[in-house]
C-alpha cells in the first residue's frame, strides 16, 4: 500500500489542495448554461468515485455502487 500512496492518493491530494486554494466559492457554484451540475458537484462527485475505488483496493472487492451526489442547494 505504500508504493501505491506514493504513486497515485499523494498525488491526488495534491491536485485537491491545490485546487481548493485556488477556486472561490463562486466557482463552486458556477453552472453551465443547461442541465449542468456545478463544478462543487463535479468535485464531490469525483470524490465519491475516489473513495469507492481506494476502499475497493484495500477490500479487493468492487462493489459498483456510487451513490448520486446531491446538490447542497437542495
Amino acid at each position: 500500500m505504500n508504493n501505491l500512496y506514493a504513486e497515485e492518493i499523494e498525488g491526488h491530494h495534491s491536485m485537491r489542495d491545490h485546487l481548493l486554494t485556488v477556486v472561490s466559492d463562486e466557482d463552486l457554484e458556477y453552472e453551465l448554461p443547461g442541465d449542468n451540475p456545478s463544478l462543487g458537484e463535479v468535485l464531490v462527485e469525483l470524490g465519491i468515485i475516489q473513495g469507492v475505488y481506494t476502499s475497493s483496493l484495500v477490500s479487493s472487492r468492487w462493489t459498483g455502487t456510487i451513490a448520486k451526489c446531491r446538490s447542497p442547494h437542495g
